[in-house]
């Protein structure tokens, strides 16, 4: 077992901490851009399900071309 002194342990505690500190924020960062991308690409997905309805396109050829379910549709379109 490796023996430290009492100045080399408040070091190895302080980088621990600050190691830490620095995954957290990481994660947070990561999490939020995360969530912001899905948003993004949940709303793009809205967009263009109301442009194929603004074509013409009915809304159960819009779930088939899509590959989604038709509530989801019907509800995009609220």
């Amino acid at each position: 077992m490796v023996q430290y002194t009492e100045e080399e342990r408040k070091m190895l505690e302080r980088y621990e901490l600050e190691r830490d500190a620095r995954n957290k924020a990481e994660l947070e960062y990561y999490t939020l851009l995360n969530a912001a991308k899905k948003e993004g690409h949940e709303e793009g997905k809205a967009e263009i399900i109301k442009s194929m309805h603004d074509f013409g396109m009915s809304i159960e050829e819009i779930a088939k071309v899509c590959k989604l379910d038709i509530d989801y549709i019907k509800e995009v379109l609220k």
